[in-house]
């Protein structure tokens, strides 16, 4: 479970609890934004400051594998990872959010365990860029993304490139995404 600034854990059903929370994040002003398993012992997690962490060992360790550049926050300037998806034992995504003079919703994404990390940004600018709450992939190709301004969005390339699907075609301030769910493709 996501606490904020670390991990809950339990092993026995939710009977006890095992609080992993991460000092150098509570100091720092750290959240964790986004968490993944990808086996029963593997964690990713995308933060607040623009990084994600993998973890072999369910939260206990946690090792960088990405940081956004863009992330300058004594300029004023800053990124932070918003959600993260994993498929499969190799593939994340990770959509992030840059503001500052120019506000840009961007899209990381690794196909190697982390080794390696790609930029998509293909979504719009300023005003028009929406902050993606949430995504998910329900296979190696297909993926939707919420988020604000009414946006909803589909991949079918692995995220290469994104189709706005919103119910309301026209960009509106006042409706959030919170959450997605996806029972096909």
């Amino acid at each position: 479970a996501n606490k904020d600034r670390g991990v809950y854990k339990t092993t026995d059903g939710g009977k006890t609890w095992i609080d992993k929370v991460r000092e150098d994040f509570v100091n720092n002003y750290v959240y964790i934004n986004g968490l993944s398993y990808v086996d029963p012992a593997k964690l990713i997690i995308g933060t607040s400051a623009g990084t994600i962490y993998t973890s072999p060992d369910q939260g206990t360790t946690l090792d960088p594998v990405f940081q956004d550049p863009y992330f300058y926050p004594d300029w004023g300037v800053g990124g932070m990872i918003t959600d993260l998806a994993t498929f499969g034992t190799d593939r994340t995504w990770a959509f992030g959010f840059r503001y500052g003079a120019t506000e840009r919703t961007v899209l990381f994404r690794s196909f190697d365990n982390g080794a390696t990390w790609d930029t998509i940004k293909t979504f719009p600018l300023d005003d028009f860029a929406p902050m993606i709450s949430r995504v998910k992939f329900s296979s190696q190709n297909i993926g939707y993304a919420v988020g604000d301004k009414g946006k909803i969005y589909k991949t079918l390339d692995a995220g290469a490139t994104w189709t706005d699907i919103s119910p309301d075609p026209i960009q509106n301030e006042f409706v959030s995404y919170a959450d997605l769910q996806l029972l096909d493709d």
